[in-house]
């Protein structure tokens, strides 16, 4: 499931960016420091916490992704970094639910 889901928003991630890289006028200027997690690596750890069992973030980030996916997560941050990094990928995370969940909800 792990790489389905990084397949599907990297692949996302990929795309808007080329859509958003064509449709910017003028000059893109880089705020904060660059991430070593890219965009999708954190919306990944983010959707998988639902998946999880765990209630709370915090633990599932410091108690499973730190100890047991550093080999799925090589650039991996520690926990307060995730967490400021986290709103980097809100709007791409909004938007990709947006496009792939569409109309996949009945009542």
């Amino acid at each position: 499931m792990l790489v389905i889901i990084f397949y599907q928003t990297d692949e996302f991630c990929k795309f808007l960016e080329k859509e958003t890289e064509l449709n910017l006028i003028g000059e893109r200027k880089n705020v904060g420091r660059k991430s070593q997690l890219e965009i999708s690596e954190i919306m990944t750890i983010m959707i998988m916490f639902h998946y999880s069992g765990y209630q709370c973030f915090k633990w599932y980030y410091i108690n499973h992704v730190l100890k047991y996916q550093r080999a799925d997560f090589p650039n991996l941050v520690g926990y307060t970094r995730f967490v400021e990094l986290q709103q980097y990928a809100l709007l791409p995370m909004m938007l990709f639910f947006k496009m792939t969940m569409a109309g996949e909800c009945q009542e």
